[in-house]
């Protein structure tokens, strides 16, 4: 799964070492985790811009 996933800033490994945490999180589901990943990348580059990233129409990116 994290070579299918966008994870270059990230060293090999992370997702075992939080499985305790991600299961439950994502009810064991892939596309749950692919999401949440997803999620929390957006989030992370919004906390590194200085203007929060937007769509086409101006709103939030989600």
């Amino acid at each position: 799964m994290e070579n299918a996933l966008d994870l270059n800033r990230h060293p090999p490994g992370p997702l075992p070492r939080h499985a305790s945490y991600l299961h439950p999180r994502t009810a064991g589901r892939i596309g749950s985790l692919a999401r949440l990943i997803h999620l929390d990348r957006l989030a992370e580059e919004a906390r590194r811009s200085p203007h929060p990233p937007t769509g086409p129409n101006g709103m939030m990116r989600t």
